[in-house]
């Protein structure tokens, strides 16, 4: 899902959102718990469909599904070893460094995560794009589903979306061996009559996962294309933001934070971080 999907979210409809008084906003301030953002010179924002001025949202306590898409690179994401230093992407907020971003997609919010949180940030303004191995994430998506899943839910008669819990996923994908010689002209007939609904271009992305030498199963070579630090992610505790270079990025974490309306934090940050009422 992109990040305009995740960023315009309405948090309220859900149980990781809770509406702040001033009081209480102040009273959390006051523990000390967020100074590390409030004083971080790079800030980190959010588009919000709401007109509440403060939120305190902890999102481990809402799982996010996807409503529209099996989301499949998140799930993988979610799993893979060599991400697991990172906040999961599924129980994590997901923001950007960049106001215009934010500010385009919902009302602006300043997040403040607490003092603790650590930040999973991407290379570009979106996840979407941030993969150099995988290109489109849409095709990859909709390869995976077309070629692996969807065969499985007519012979079984059930649905990912809802009968399906990500270990499954997870099996399925260990189970596939790489296939060591295949069909090609038949696999091109195959599009070229229909048969199977994809351009060559879909044809071709699907051919470097499903004819390779290096590795026994699609699992252990979709980890390889999605590690993290072949696809310049990083991974930074909230005391180091300062250190970034660039301003333009997509971050999550999933730390408990308070949100508070861009203009409203704008004319009070220097009470808060001075803890005053």
């Amino acid at each position: 899902m992109k990040l305009k999907q995740f960023i315009t979210e309405e948090y309220l409809n859900s149980s990781r959102g809770i509406k702040l008084s001033s009081a209480r906003l102040y009273e959390l301030i006051k523990s000390g718990d967020y100074d590390v953002a409030l004083k971080n010179k790079i800030q980190i924002y959010r588009g919000v469909n709401s007109t509440n001025d403060q939120i305190i949202i902890n999102p481990k306590n809402h799982v996010r599904v996807s409503a529209n898409t099996l989301n499949i690179y998140t799930k993988l994401i979610d799993s893979f070893e060599s991400w697991e230093d990172y906040p999961k992407r599924s129980e994590s907020l997901i923001c950007s460094l960049n106001i215009d971003v934010a500010t385009s997609y919902g009302n602006l919010y300043v997040v403040l995560p607490k003092n603790d949180a650590k930040i999973g940030i991407c290379p570009t303004d979106d996840i979407w794009s941030s993969f150099n191995n995988i290109g489109d994430m849409v095709i990859f998506n909709e390869t995976i589903y077309t070629f692996i899943l969807k065969p499985i839910e007519k012979a079984f008669r059930f649905k990912f979306k809802t009968d399906f819990d990500d270990h499954g996923l997870i099996d399925i994908l260990k189970s596939i061996k790489f296939i060591r010689h295949y069909d090609n002209d038949r696999f091109k007939m195959r599009v070229k009559n229909k048969i199977l609904n994809l351009n060559y271009y879909d044809l071709s992305y699907l051919r470097k996962f499903i004819n390779n030498d290096n590795y026994d199963n699609l699992y252990d070579y979709l980890e390889y294309i999605f590690k993290p630090e072949l696809n310049d992610f990083t991974l930074v505790k909230l005391k180091d933001f300062n250190s970034l270079i660039s301003d333009d990025r997509e971050c999550w974490t999933d730390s408990e934070s308070i949100m508070i309306n861009a203009d409203l934090f704008n004319k009070i940050k220097d009470k808060l971080i001075n803890h005053e009422a």
